[in-house]
């Protein structure tokens, strides 16, 4: 068995998810175990490592213990130290599932690492991570609500509290009133 030490994970969204084959293969940069190193990927929900010597699957109490490690670290730098409740709201799920001790037990959701690691990769994690996690409660509530709506929602409410004028710094004024429409 590999020790977590042995394992070094280098985490990125190296590929677009692909709709039609969403969950059956994942790719997350790349795995060096014991110096061999090779990309890392999602057979299903199993973590694996394809190399020359092919797919292999990863041993899960050392990489998820080196999972562990690197979770922390990236979502806290989003986060803080409040990261789990943060993950847990934007997948809809439980969170005790993201718990850290959890994680080093049974590793995480691969769609839900490849989204920490997708928003880590972003300048601005933080800001469009709390964007997210507000309409990821909205929806949470509002199950039957239009897909727009938060966002129409959103756009309406700061153009009362700031006025007409919120909007002068996107490119064009075209792109809210493509999208909201031109006020009557």
């Amino acid at each position: 068995m590999s020790p977590a030490s042995e394992i070094v994970l280098d985490l990125r969204a190296t590929h677009e998810r692909d709709p039609e084959h969403d969950g059956d293969l994942i790719h997350l940069g790349f795995v060096t175990v014991g110096g061999e190193k090779g990309e890392l990927i999602y057979v299903g929900r199993d973590a694996s490592m394809r190399s020359d010597r092919g797919i292999i699957p990863l041993e899960k109490e050392p990489y998820n213990l080196a999972l562990s490690e690197r979770v922390d670290e990236l979502a806290g730098a989003v986060w803080g130290d409040d990261w789990s409740r943060a993950l847990a709201e934007l997948a809809g799920i439980n969170r005790r599932t993201t718990s850290r001790d959890r994680i080093r037990k049974y590793g995480l959701p691969p769609a839900l690492l490849y989204g920490l690691v997708k928003l880590s990769e972003r300048e601005d994690a933080r800001e469009i991570s709390a964007v997210a996690r507000a309409v990821a409660r909205y929806w949470d509530v509002h199950k039957r609500a239009p897909l727009d709506a938060p966002l129409k929602g959103m756009i309406f409410l700061l153009q009362d509290f700031r006025g007409f004028d919120a909007f002068r710094y996107w490119s064009k004024v075209a792109d809210v009133d493509d999208f909201l429409g031109t006020p009557d």
